[in-house]
């Protein structure tokens, strides 16, 4: 019997013997894993830093590009306006020609001199007004769309452009922001589907 229990006892002091880090050992790697947390933190607070220093250089050598600039075109007799409306027609030029490869890829025609349909695909630009005053910066200086989902835009707008020819304007309420606006929307450009050729026909 007593051979048994002495067996038991070794048993149990070497599953202590074989088993895991001291207190000390522990404590030891939990410092050693903050510690390199703690560099790494650092490091990236500087690289943070250096981002942000970086941002702020480009930020004024911006700033001073637009001084330049300004000087250089008062001093041309350029005004601010201008440059706008040299933008504008950039702008507007570089949508023709993408409107233009759109047509040909979908097979539309110029229908200007026709009426908008539930066929039509429409250009349009539009001003949102507060009450009289033009919202500034809430203009869409041109946007195509079919007129069959137009009100997946802005409600009312199809209803609103059928039967409309290119150059007539219509008013609809909007909501810009939340806030409830005036969508003046002027139709500039009317596309329909090209007429398949007659059977026959060389």
């Amino acid at each position: 019997m007593s051979s048994r229990r002495g067996r038991r006892k070794g048993n149990l002091v070497n599953a202590g013997g074989t088993g895991g880090p001291s207190g000390s050992e522990m404590i030891e790697r939990i410092s050693g894993v903050v510690i390199k947390l703690a560099e790494r933190l650092m490091g990236l607070e500087k690289a943070l830093h250096a981002r942000i220093s970086h941002v702020e250089q480009v930020a004024r050598a911006a700033d001073y590009r637009s001084v330049a600039i300004q000087k250089l075109l008062d001093k041309a007799g350029i005004s601010e306006s201008d440059v706008l409306g040299k933008l504008e027609q950039l702008q507007v030029e570089e949508f023709e020609r993408a409107s233009a490869k759109d047509d040909t890829a979908k097979g539309l025609v110029a229908d200007d001199g026709g009426e908008a349909d539930l066929a039509s695909t429409v250009i349009i630009t539009a001003q949102y007004f507060n009450g009289e005053t033009a919202v500034a910066g809430s203009g869409v200086l041109r946007s195509k769309l079919e007129l069959a989902q137009a009100n997946n835009v802005t409600e009312g707008l199809q209803d609103a452009l059928v039967g409309k020819k290119v150059g007539e304007t219509v008013k609809i309420p909007a909501k810009l922001d939340g806030n409830e606006v005036t969508a003046e929307i002027r139709l500039l450009g009317i596309r329909k589907k090209a007429a398949a050729p007659e059977a026959g026909s060389a």
